[in-house]
C-alpha cells in the first residue's frame, strides 16, 4: 500500500493487478462482517425513505438474518425473522454473487437452488440500495 501511495503522489497511476485472493477472503469472511460491509455501501439516495426488510436464510451455513434498511441505514440481526418481510433462502455464494455483481439469483431460482417468499420488488430495492465502490480509488490524493 505504501508504494501505491508513493506512486500516486508522483502522478503515476498504479498498474491494474488481478486480486486472486479476493474470492477466498470473501468466502471465508463471516456473514456478519459481510453485512457490516454492505452497511457501509448503502447509498441513502438509492434506498429511499421506505423501510426495506428482508429475511436472509443460508441453509448450508445454518444461518439466518433479519436485514432492514431504513433512513439510509442497514441493520441486521442474526437468528431473527420478520414474518411480514420477504424471505430469500439461498446458498450464501448465490446471495453474494447477486449483491456484488447483480447476477446469479434468477438462475438459482429457476434451478431450484434458491427460493423467494414475499415481494420480489423488496429484493430488487434491497440490492438497488448499494453504492458500487471504485476499486481504483485514490489512497492519498482527493
Amino acid at each position: 500500500m505504501y508504494l501505491v501511495a508513493a506512486a500516486e503522489l508522483r502522478g503515476t497511476p498504479p498498474a491494474e493487478t488481478q486480486n486472486t485472493g479476493a474470492r477466498d477472503r470473501i468466502r471465508n469472511t463471516p456473514t456478519a462482517m459481510l453485512l457490516d460491509l454492505f452497511a457501509v455501501r448503502v447509498d441513502p439516495a438509492n434506498s429511499g425513505a421506505e423501510r426495506i426488510a428482508l429475511n436472509l436464510v443460508f441453509p448450508e451455513r445454518k444461518e439466518s438474518f433479519l436485514v432492514t434498511i431504513a433512513n439510509g441505514v442497514l441493520v441486521y440481526e442474526a437468528g431473527l425473522a420478520d414474518p411480514a418481510a420477504t424471505t430469500l433462502t439461498a446458498p450464501r455464494a448465490v446471495f453474494l454473487q447477486t449483491a456484488l455483481t447483480g447476477q446469479g439469483l434468477q438462475q438459482a431460482l429457476a434451478a431450484g437452488q434458491a427460493s423467494l417468499k414475499g415481494d420480489p420488488a423488496a429484493l430488487r430495492r434491497f440490492f438497488g440500495s448499494f453504492d458500487t465502490p471504485d476499486p481504483a480509488f485514490p489512497i492519498v490524493t482527493p
